[in-house]
């Protein structure tokens, strides 16, 4: 093959990444409301997470706090 026409395809090759990365990072700010609203509903499911830990704790103390016998 003629050393000119492996250059070309190369730089075929090149120009092809060069398209295909343009077009991604075109899309990208088409995504960033999509990952936002996903890191919102993870960020309230980590805050009801908390909640209910706070919640057990709360009932953990209560149940630790009460007589141990019923007789008493």
């Amino acid at each position: 093959m003629h050393p000119d026409l492996v250059k070309l395809l190369a730089l075929q090759d090149v120009d092809k990444e060069i398209l295909r990365l343009n077009e991604e990072v075109a899309a990208l700010p088409k995504r960033v409301p999509a990952i936002e609203a996903k890191l919102a509903g993870t960020k309230a499911q980590l805050e009801a997470a908390r909640a209910a830990v706070k919640a057990d704790e709360a009932a953990k103390k209560k149940f630790e706090a009460a007589p141990t016998s019923i007789y008493s």
